[in-house]
């Protein structure tokens, strides 16, 4: 018995298949982007490669940290919070004719964990004097322009086979292999090899596959 073929059936079929897999392929930076954010999020949170912790900092950096009043995070986040050179952007400053503006605008900025100086102790060999710490700026979140560890510098790529994200320095590479040498060990952080990484890549598979296949039995 012939067996007869509805062209109207079969090509929407055909669109439809085609549309989902498109649909894959736009949704790959998606995911992409979802990776990128959580490096930066589970590094702040002091996570590393295999979900362990970094390393902790030089006795030096520590002490200076400790001076004025530690990371806003606690641990080791490879997020500075010392004031850049002038290589980086500086913030748009506002001066206050108002000494009680004046004031409360400067309360903020130390809540914000702005402007802090501090005085420590530094020995090099037999020598030991007192020196004073750069100042303090602000936390910022997943981008922040004076940080080398930020997500605007993953960047999402595409290839045939789905994507790849790529770390580009803004002005320094010195976070590709973050304080390796000297005795200090590496402090893997630009790695997909973490548990909330993953979750955060999963979850947005699954989200985009829910739509998709929404779409395609409409």
């Amino acid at each position: 018995m012939p067996v007869t073929q509805n062209v109207n059936i079969a090509n929407a079929f055909r669109g439809k298949c085609d549309a989902f897999m498109q649909g894959i392929r736009q949704g790959f930076p998606l995911v992409g982007e979802a990776a990128a954010n959580a490096i930066v999020q589970t590094t702040l949170a002091g996570i590393g490669e295999g979900d362990a912790p970094f390393a902790p900092y030089s006795e030096s950096y520590q002490a200076q940290l400790d001076a004025v009043g530690g990371k806003p995070s606690g641990v080791v986040d490879l997020r500075g919070i010392f004031v850049k050179d002038s290589r980086y952007k500086k913030g748009r400053t506002r001066r206050f004719k108002d000494a009680t503006k004046e004031a409360a605008r400067v309360k903020r900025a130390r809540a914000r964990g702005e402007g802090r100086i501090a005085f420590v102790q530094v020995t090099i060999g037999d020598r030991s004097f007192i020196a004073q710490t750069k100042a303090t700026r602000a936390r910022k979140g997943l981008v922040d322009q004076q940080s080398e560890m930020s997500a605007d510098l993953i960047h999402v790529l595409a290839t045939p086979n789905g994507i790849r994200l790529e770390y580009r320095p803004r002005h320094d590479s010195y976070m590709v292999n973050h304080n390796e040498g000297d005795g200090v060990p590496k402090r893997e952080w630009f790695t997909v090899q973490k548990t909330p990484v993953k979750a955060a890549v999963s979850a947005t598979l699954v989200t985009i596959f829910r739509a998709l296949i929404r779409s395609f039995n409409s």
